[in-house]
């Protein structure tokens, strides 16, 4: 942040275009990640319905863990090997997340569903003394 602001200071920005400028960015990062945030954990839901719940928060989990995890590693890298090098290293890191995802790009959801929801078969079932009869009688 600092090295940003010091860049816009170099190119003649006052502190207030400074300041409306880290705003927008800051806008721009939260507007372009908040989706595949949300949409992450609604495709684990998604893909495994009877542990809907279950999926969803090792997901998150692990998202929160990497942003936890991500201040001190990121700023060494930084600091060795410059922004440059940092920005590939993302874009690779995203085009490997996304060949992660791509063999699942064809699942159905409602076929999963289907798959892996759990059988309901005389569990919770009321019966009544002719239903209690007619399986003794089988």
């Amino acid at each position: 942040y600092a090295a940003f602001c010091i860049d816009l200071k170099a190119q003649g920005l006052d502190d207030s275009m400074i300041v409306t400028a880290t705003s927008v960015l800051y806008w721009l990062i939260g507007f372009f990640s908040f989706a595949p945030h949300v949409l992450i954990g609604l495709f684990a839901r998604e893909l495994a319905p009877a542990n809907a719940s279950t999926a969803g928060g090792f997901v998150k989990a692990l998202g929160q863990m990497g942003g936890a995890f991500a201040g001190a590693p990121l700023s060494m890298l930084v600091g060795r090997y410059g922004w440059g090098f940092t920005a590939q290293l993302w874009i690779a890191n995203s085009v490997l997340a996304a060949a992660c995802f791509l063999p699942l790009w064809s699942v159905d959801p409602s076929a999963s569903a289907a798959s892996t929801a759990p059988s309901n078969r005389g569990i919770g079932k009321h019966y009544n003394k002719k239903d209690l009869q007619k399986k003794k009688d089988e």
